[in-house]
């Protein structure tokens, strides 16, 4: 619990979800929350979180349609939003998709990534003229960066002057940042790649760049 950026002492109660402070605030009063824990478990990964999200709006997803990794995620809703809008959001935090089925069935699973070296190697001749068309093609990246630990209340201003750089600096953050990086002399023109996520360890920010 912070009080214009210092940490100051509080109450909590933990039957009604909410704190008192001990002293008046003097200042923008943030804290750092675990989230949600019905019948004594945290919601703190995606086979977790998906299926309470998804009971709330009638809805009834079973963890086993849920084939993600067990990275941390935090969450933070304050405002209306849809299902679909937050299954978009940790399905791009862990490199993954979700669908129906044309059975009706839903589906929440990791893109393949492969780094295995190629099968076959096509030439110019080995493809009917006519026959094949682009659909999309992918820039080389020289760098990829994955955020995490997202701060949903950044506080770029309104802090105490007691308060270290450091701590401005992280206040002021949208998220801390890990990165992979490619050396690619022949793409002079590569460019580095930003991806916002939900994951809250460095560890699973780095596993994704």
């Amino acid at each position: 619990m912070r009080d214009g950026g210092v940490a100051v002492s509080f109450t909590p109660d933990l039957a009604t979800g909410t704190f008192t402070l001990v002293s008046a605030a003097q200042g923008r009063v943030t804290c750092d929350v675990q989230g949600a824990k019905p019948s004594g478990t945290w919601l703190q990964s995606a086979k977790q979180i998906i299926p309470v999200l998804a009971a709330k709006v009638g809805l009834s997803i079973n963890s086993t349609d849920i084939e993600l990794p067990e990275y941390l995620l935090g969450l933070y809703i304050n405002d209306e939003s849809t299902l679909s809008s937050v299954l978009d959001q940790i399905a791009i935090s862990l490199m993954g998709y979700w669908r129906h089925t044309r059975f009706g069935q839903f589906e929440f699973k990791a893109l393949p990534v492969s780094a295995d070296n190629p099968t076959k190697t096509l030439h110019g001749d080995d493809i009917k003229i006519g026959s094949w068309t682009p659909q999309t093609e992918l820039p080389p990246v020289v760098k990829v960066e994955v955020g995490y630990q997202r701060n949903y209340t950044q506080q770029p201003d309104g802090l105490f002057g007691s308060v270290s750089t450091q701590w401005r600096d992280l206040f002021a953050r949208l998220e801390l940042l890990a990165e992979a990086t490619n050396t690619l002399p022949q793409h002079p023109e590569a460019e580095p790649y930003y991806l916002s996520s939900l994951l809250v360890e460095q560890s699973d920010a780095q596993a994704i760049a």
